[in-house]
């Protein structure tokens, strides 16, 4: 038995007692798994659906999702990560949840699992540092259960093709949507798409602030930071566009005289906006209204094309005539859009003007985190400004510091009381991961809602954990 750490949805997850654990340092972190698309899934999942996990690991997938749906098979080959699997569903009674210790290919067979730095690493391949390992397919799998799968996820650490291969009729015979990584590397993995392009399997991706699934384009596709790709059928695709979780095509919309009213009313309604009151009031350049109308659409009715063409406007203007009010806009908005390549870029700029000491607000703008318009009231107002442009900063252009060294200086963010938890438990990681915390931050040894684990934290065991992580 190691950690156990409760995930934001409610799952408890048994992880290993160690920081070199890719899950145990994010669910520290980040109390959740770092992919977008677990919101979607759980917003979308149904009492009455089976899913399938091929590479459940330690099952940041396959719990959250026995706890919304009926039946889910979890396909885990790697013996250690299989144990604190096994852990995890006892801990949440997940009498639905049927555990297989093989791992899938093209075809039935023998083999050996590679065993990686962390048990996510793993993947099939000689190597003496592994184990052997039954491997199967799902063509049959699918002869050997009376299956019919709702979603699959496949996280095979490049074996997807295989994968793909050794289950063809299964692809074609049911229809379920797929979740599939798009990326090997750095590289986009352009053998799944075309794979399942061919079986009449067309690509979306899932927003980061809402339950929705929209089509792939090149610059999707090319997002470093989409890691992640959704596959389905057009008789799937209609029955979640039928729902309102999939967009099969982008509406064109532009902004009337009611829209940009609109826009301006809701953001001057906004807490963050009292302090700013002049600048909200002043005139607004007539491209940069529109965009906030589109804007506005998106958060008061969902509207993606909305959101589109918000995107659209404020990169010319931010290319054309970029001010800090556009920038920070800019980067909220293109983060809801999935656009985080551009989000970064924008929050890169704001603070590269900030250390020179030459930017000024002179337009209205939106908070650059919804964290943000929160807590506008408990700071002077430039330096909430500034805090917050950090803080999105630092959550946004990394997946977790597990990979990267932060962008920001964590322990100025953290000395201030209305930055988030994620805040002080990425400093507080950090500090541990380099031997210099001596005591835990009183604010993580307290439970609230935005942190669950405060048992962990105050009881001593992350010491040892950071012992381990070499």
């Amino acid at each position: 038995m190691g950690l156990q750490l409760r995930t934001k949805d409610g799952t408890l997850l048994d992880v290993p007692d160690t920081l070199k654990a890719i899950t145990t340092y994010v669910l520290l972190e980040q109390e959740r798994w770092f992919e977008k698309e677990i919101d979607f899934l759980l917003a979308w999942l149904k009492p009455d659906m089976t899913a399938i996990d091929i590479g459940a690991n330690l099952g940041a997938y396959a719990l959250p999702l026995a706890r919304r749906v009926r039946h889910v098979v979890a396909y885990e080959p790697g013996s250690v990560a299989r144990a604190h699997l096994e852990t995890s569903r006892a801990l949440n009674t997940a009498l639905n949840l049927k555990i297989s210790a093989a791992a899938l290919s093209d075809s039935v067979r023998e083999g050996r699992l590679a065993l990686g730095g962390s048990s996510e690493l793993n993947q099939l391949g000689e190597s003496d540092n592994g184990e052997v390992v039954a491997i199967t397919a799902l063509d049959h799998e699918d002869r050997e259960n009376a299956w019919s799968p709702d979603f699959i996820k496949l996280d095979a650490e490049g074996e997807e093709l295989n994968i793909i291969e050794g289950g063809r009729s299964f692809f074609t015979r049911h229809s379920p949507l797929v979740m599939f990584e798009l990326r090997i590397g750095d590289e986009v993995n352009t053998g799944a798409t075309t794979a399942f392009a061919a079986l009449g399997y067309r690509p979306y991706r899932s927003l980061p602030t809402a339950a929705l699934l929209v089509p792939c384009d090149s610059d999707s596709l090319s997002e470093p930071w989409e890691l992640n790709c959704f596959a389905a059928k057009p008789d799937r695709a209609a029955d979640l566009a039928a729902q309102g979780f999939l967009l099969d095509a982008v509406r064109p919309w532009s902004p009337d005289r009611a829209a940009r009213e609109a826009g301006l009313t809701l953001l001057k309604a906004q807490m963050f906006s009292t302090p700013f009151s002049a600048l909200f009031d002043a005139p607004v350049d007539p491209t940069y209204r529109d965009a906030l109308a589109g804007y506005a659409a998106w958060r008061t009715s969902r509207d993606y094309g909305a959101l589109a063409f918000a995107v659209a406007r404020l990169k010319e203007l931010c290319e054309s005539a970029p001010t800090m009010a556009r920038l920070t806009t800019f980067a909220r908005v293109a983060f809801e859009a999935g656009r985080r390549r551009l989000a970064v870029k924008c929050l890169e700029t704001v603070g590269e003007t900030l250390r020179r000491a030459d930017g000024e607000i002179a337009e209205p703008f939106w908070a650059p985190s919804p964290h943000a318009e929160t807590t506008a009231h408990l700071a002077e107002p430039w330096d909430w400004f500034i805090t917050s442009m950090l803080e999105q900063k630092e959550l946004v252009a990394h997946h977790s510091t597990y990979w990267n060294a932060s962008g920001v200086n964590l322990e100025l963010l953290a000395g201030h009381p209305w930055v988030s938890t994620d805040i002080l438990r990425r400093h507080a990681l950090n500090e541990l991961w380099d031997g210099r915390l001596k005591t835990i931050p009183e604010r993580l040894c307290h439970p609230a809602p935005d942190h669950l684990n405060a048992q962990v934290w105050r009881s001593g065991q992350l010491f040892n954990t950071a012992k381990k992580k070499d």
